[in-house]
């Protein structure tokens, strides 16, 4: 049952949703995030009023630096990893040449 579909009213404003249950379904990193500048993109349609006015560009400009540091991360992440499997395995080739130079074995 992966497209089951709602009517959702909230504040007299009425959309559909797709009913999505992630115990079932395998779910990506991208799903939450982008539903969370969606909705952010949404919410701050109209100047926020919390003593100053502010404009959603500038807010929506800080949400893609956030998610341009999350997939920085990421990436240094994965090249870290990918290092980490090329030492290793430099290592057992090293361990394996110094192994037949000790054992003479050809």
């Amino acid at each position: 049952m992966l497209c089951v579909c709602d009517a959702v009213t909230v504040a007299e404003h009425t959309s559909i949703c797709t009913v999505y249950d992630f115990t079932m379904h395998p779910v990506s990193v991208h799903l939450p995030l982008t539903r969370l500048l969606a909705s952010l993109y949404i919410l701050l349609d109209e100047p926020v009023e919390v003593g100053l006015q502010c404009d959603v560009g500038i807010l929506l400009l800080l949400l893609m630096a956030v998610m341009m540091m999350m997939m920085m991360c990421l990436i240094i992440a994965v090249v870290t990893a990918l290092i980490a499997v090329a030492v290793t395995v430099v290592s057992a080739v090293a361990l394996h040449y110094i192994t037949l130079q000790i054992f003479q074995v050809t």
